[in-house]
C-alpha cells in the first residue's frame, strides 16, 4: 500500500468536487473518473493533506476489510495518474472524513471510469482541428 502525502497529479490531472462527487480527468490518457460516497471522501482527505496510511488506518478502525479496500483505492488513484506523492509534508486540514463515513456505515467505494470523451480530450485543438468547421471537429487526414 502507498504511504505518505499525496496531491492531485497536476498538470496531467484536473479534478473538481461537484456536490460530493469528485470528477477527475487524466489529460494524458483521456479517461475521466467519478468518485462517489466513500471514494469521494477518501479523495478529499488525501488532497487535504492527510497521509494515505492515516486515512486507511482511520477507516480500518471501523472495518478492517474496508480499510484494505481503501488502501487498494489509493493505489489505483496513483496508478491511474490522478494523484502523485508529495516530496515534502504540508499540514493537513480538517478531520479525516472517510472515517466518519465508515463509522456511519458507508461501505460503497464507487469509482466509475469513462472513455467516451477520450478522442476529444486527446485532440490537439491547434493542429488537429478542421480549419473550416473549427473546434471540436477533428481534421480528417487523407
Amino acid at each position: 500500500m502507498t504511504t505518505g502525502q499525496l496531491a492531485i497529479a497536476a498538470p496531467k490531472c484536473v479534478a473538481d468536487d461537484f456536490n460530493g462527487e469528485i470528477v477527475a480527468l487524466n489529460l494524458e490518457s483521456g479517461l475521466y473518473f467519478s468518485l462517489r460516497d466513500l471514494a469521494g471522501a477518501v479523495w478529499r482527505d488525501l488532497v487535504a493533506g492527510h497521509r494515505a496510511e492515516d486515512v486507511v488506518r482511520a477507516v480500518s478502525d471501523s472495518d478492517p476489510a474496508l480499510g484494505g479496500e481503501v488502501g487498494a483505492l489509493v493505489d489505483r488513484l496513483l496508478a491511474e495518474g490522478l494523484l502523485r506523492p508529495v516530496a515534502t509534508d504540508v499540514p493537513a486540514t480538517g478531520d479525516i472524513t472517510a472515517a466518519a463515513f465508515a463509522a456511519a456505515g458507508a461501505r460503497a467505494i464507487l469509482v466509475d471510469t469513462y472513455d467516451d470523451m477520450r478522442d476529444l480530450v486527446l485532440t490537439d485543438p491547434v493542429h488537429e482541428v478542421d480549419e473550416e468547421a473549427g473546434w471540436p471537429t477533428r481534421r480528417e487526414d487523407t
